[in-house]
């Protein structure tokens, strides 16, 4: 049989981008989505490297966005906090620059990124990060890999995991040695945060299943506006409170979520070719002011909606 190449289990892409569906398609087999909340022309610089062994994603963006990708069971995520990623809301609280967040592979990706915060995520399966720490540490792992965490690290872990997964993102894939040794050097941060400890598991934040049940509402109702009052008899909630969940989460109002959801909503039906023309696309939204539309439209997404639907492909 052939020798083993680590090589060709290396492979890496860097882009720009000026679309959040473009970037969306990037992170291949992530079951996830990207929310703007910000107004504005969306830019973002990204890149991924995916090893034998772990796959590290780093991304930067112009707008605020909120990211949500679902729990596939196995794959568990580390992201070292920087000083601009402590202003960002992750699970619906903020970590101090110096920690490590680690989430288990049985729950939710659920983060709000403020602008221009660079992230940089490494993933790896909780079977492949417990057989490190046991050949590395020469024990197992004491705690359970579930949930949200936060790794009180030593000082130095961070700058290092930064710096083992920047080498591991501009590894190149046609040197052997070079993709291996900076795949194994990322594992081996990895595994001395989780050594380092103690570890503060996140509890559910108390208006978390509020903003859930707020969130199932305002997705079943994406054809239509709906006020404060309708929201609050829905979730049987007082205004205030539903107010400061969703400010504390995604830093807008329950109703102008739902109108931000609605926008959105028409991007990806102009996008996909679903509608024939942006008044048919507006009109199934609820948006039936369609001068006001097209020009709010135009402010949270930096284009016209009928360029959006001409940017489609013409099989479209």
């Amino acid at each position: 049989p052939r020798p083993f190449d680590p090589a060709r289990a290396m492979t890496r892409h860097r882009e720009s981008f000026h679309d959040l569906d473009a970037m969306t398609r990037l992170f291949g087999r992530w079951n996830g989505s990207f929310l703007q909340l910000s107004r504005g022309k969306f830019a973002a610089e990204a890149g991924v490297a995916q090893g034998r062994k772990l796959r590290c994603f780093q991304v930067q963006a112009n707008q605020h966005v909120r990211t949500l990708g679902g729990a596939d069971g196995t794959t568990c995520t580390l992201i070292p906090v920087t000083g601009p990623l402590g202003e960002c809301c992750w699970q619906q609280r903020r970590v101090a620059a110096g920690e490590v967040i680690l989430r288990g592979c049985d729950i939710p990706y659920d983060a709000s990124i403020e602008p221009a915060a660079k992230v940089t995520a490494l993933l790896v399966s909780e079977h492949q990060l417990r057989e490190a720490h046991q050949s590395l540490m020469g024990r197992e792992i004491a705690r359970r890999l579930s949930g949200w965490h936060s790794l009180h690290v030593a000082p130095v872990r961070v700058p290092r995991l930064l710096t083992r997964a920047g080498e591991f993102l501009a590894a190149s894939a046609s040197t052997a040695v070079g993709a291996a040794v900076c795949e194994d050097a990322c594992l081996r941060e990895l595994v001395a945060c989780i050594a380092d400890g103690p570890a503060e598991i996140w509890p559910l934040a108390s208006r978390a299943a509020l903003v859930k049940t707020a969130l199932e509402f305002l997705h079943s109702t994406l054809n239509r506006p709906v006020s404060s009052l309708e929201i609050c008899q829905a979730v049987r909630a007082n205004d205030r409170t539903l107010r400061l969940a969703f400010q504390e989460r995604f830093d807008v109002g329950p109703v102008a979520y739902q109108r931000i959801l609605r926008m959105h909503a028409v991007r990806k039906a102009l996008k996909n070719g679903e509608m024939q023309s942006v008044r048919e696309a507006a009109l199934i939204f609820g948006f039936t002011r369609l001068g006001s539309f097209a020009a709010e439209y135009r402010i949270h997404f930096g284009e016209r909606p009928s360029e959006t639907l001409g940017s489609r492909p013409s099989g479209g």
